[in-house]
């Protein structure tokens, strides 16, 4: 009787924590999700956030359910082709003018918001934040 009494409310607790979570975003989820034009809002290095500068006003990133991609960034055009690995956790972007894969860590999606993240070869981390572009 002593046991279940202590057992009870690890069992209340685990009942309601388990309901609580959402079940995790399929590839196919994510795919869909991110097959939109997405605009460059912030960057985000070492905990500080950044505003675009000028040159990066206008970025961002089509996403074709073809996976064809168009980018913009800092000014500058690239068009390619994009995919998710199997856990869809990184996201792959590989230039039309070049035989390397560019790889982001593909950190959240919703329905209006993307954040990547992008690692230097000397390991500096900068998140990128987008919205999606509005008409």
């Amino acid at each position: 009787m002593k046991n279940l009494v202590l057992l009870a409310p690890w069992l209340f607790i685990t009942i309601f924590l388990s309901a609580q979570t959402k079940p995790a975003q399929t590839v196919a989820e994510k795919e869909k999700l991110l097959c939109r034009t997405w605009k460059f809002t912030l960057s985000e290095e070492f905990g500080l956030e950044n505003e675009p500068a000028a040159e990066q006003k206008n970025d961002s990133i089509l996403f074709k359910s073809d996976k064809k991609v168009i980018m913009i960034n800092s000014g500058v055009l690239t068009t390619g082709f994009w995919s998710l690995d199997k856990g869809g956790n990184f996201l792959y972007v590989t230039p039309d003018n070049s035989a390397t894969k560019i790889m982001f860590g593909l950190k959240s999606i919703t329905e209006d918001k993307l954040v990547l993240e992008f690692q230097t070869p000397d390991l500096v981390r900068t998140r990128y934040h987008y919205e999606v572009k509005r008409k």
